[in-house]
């Protein structure tokens, strides 16, 4: 394995990268980025993959395009790779892009020497890899995971898989409590990759860049939204019957594993798009306006709906809702949405969007009932079949 080293031989912080001969055409290109983003302070240390698909797999897999079948090479790969990781008094990150970020997070599955992984356009589609994670524990502290807009957009039918995969595998990693976060690129896979690993690079390291900034109040909002919601007991709080939640104790829990403070906590309640949370009138209370799957009362208010509203959904969901109707599943209730940008907004977050028209009017004459969130979302406990007309997306 051909292995070549950038930066400081001296630098506390290395980041590993397995990489192609295309990879290695860009490596200056990275590099630059990398510098302009923290200075000097890092090694970079490249392991040439000969064979990529056997390398970097971590088992057999059939080909999904051309005629090379994946092998199951990736842990004679991470053994090479660690011979070079043995002083433990710096800080290593592994990252990677395709099928090497693939094998950067699957390597923090199995050796907790990775502080953070730099996933850029893994291949998340990799067959039971989603399966993998969900059944096992990672071990690194911080995964950045990336994907260009346009990449599940593919017409290969595994390879469009994933967004799908890629939006499972962060939820995923932050309700287990790892610091993740999932950013979206401009184009398909094959743009900018030694930018989108430079930059993959500099979030795992933790670099304050004014960027980085911007994502961490995003990544603590959803942090906020994942405790008042659904899992208090993550930072060790609880809930009353409403819904509420000791400000000073949220801060304190939250501070724990991120940088927080009450004015940090303001700007989020303030600025939130979508008006998620309420303080009580002296902001020593906070709660989620709604979507919680804990039992509470946020003492909503029986509303008439309007005539019609709309749900918002991803298309692998269609087959059971066209079954079943809407049901709230983990949550209290079903939310719905008062105009069609508004449901095709939430319908992206999970894949194609599809839109369904619901006949609140005649769902309100037939005795359901409605309320209607601080927020302007439509609440209510089921939709059957009945009452749905599918939109377009």
């Amino acid at each position: 394995m051909e292995v070549h080293e950038y930066g400081s031989p001296d630098a506390q912080i290395v980041l590993v990268q397995p990489i192609d001969d295309h990879d290695n055409k860009l490596i200056e290109s990275e590099l630059a980025a990398i510098r302009e983003g923290c200075g000097d302070g890092f090694r970079l240390v490249t392991f040439k993959i000969n064979d990529w698909n056997r390398e970097l797999s971590p088992w057999e897999a059939p080909a999904v395009f051309g005629q090379d079948d994946f092998g199951n090479g990736a842990a004679d790969t991470l053994q090479e790779i660690l011979k070079y990781c043995t002083d433990r008094t710096k800080t290593y990150y592994i990252g990677g892009y395709s099928l090497a970020g693939l094998f950067a997070l699957w390597a923090a599955y199995q050796t907790g020497l990775f502080e953070g992984v730099a996933a850029a356009s893994p291949s998340m589609w990799f067959p039971g890899f989603a399966e993998y994670m969900r059944e096992h524990e990672i071990h690194a502290r911080r995964v950045y995971l990336s994907l260009g807009d346009r990449e599940e957009k593919t017409r290969n039918p595994v390879m469009a898989t994933v967004g799908d995969r890629i939006r499972e595998a962060h939820t995923l990693l932050r309700e287990k409590g790892i610091d993740c976060t999932l950013e979206w690129n401009a184009g398909n896979h094959f743009a900018d990759a030694d930018k989108r690993t430079a930059k993959a690079f500099l979030w795992a390291i933790g670099h304050k860049t004014e960027a980085k900034k911007e994502v961490d109040i995003k990544e603590t909002s959803k942090f906020i939204s994942l405790i008042l919601r659904h899992k208090p007991e993550a930072i060790g709080i609880s809930l009353d019957e409403h819904g509420w939640a000791d400000v000073q104790e949220l801060i304190e829990g939250i501070g724990k594993t991120r940088p927080i403070s009450m004015e940090i906590l303001e700007e989020i309640v303030r600025t939130d798009e979508k008006q998620r949370y309420s303080f009580n009138e002296d902001k020593t209370l906070i709660r989620a306006n709604q979507g919680h799957s804990i039992p509470v009362d946020v003492e909503l208010e029986e509303v008439t709906p309007p005539e019609v509203l709309y749900h918002g959904t991803g298309e692998k969901f269609k087959a059971s809702i066209d079954r079943e109707g809407l049901k709230p599943k983990s949550r209290l209730y079903v939310h719905l949405s008062a105009d069609t940008e508004t449901a095709r907004k939430v319908g992206m977050r999970h894949g194609r969007p599809v839109i369904y028209q619901v006949d609140a009017r005649k769902m309100h004459e037939d005795g359901y009932v409605f309320y209607k969130s601080v927020n302007g979302v439509w609440l209510t406990k089921a939709v059957p079949v009945s009452y749905l007309q599918e939109g377009r997306g």
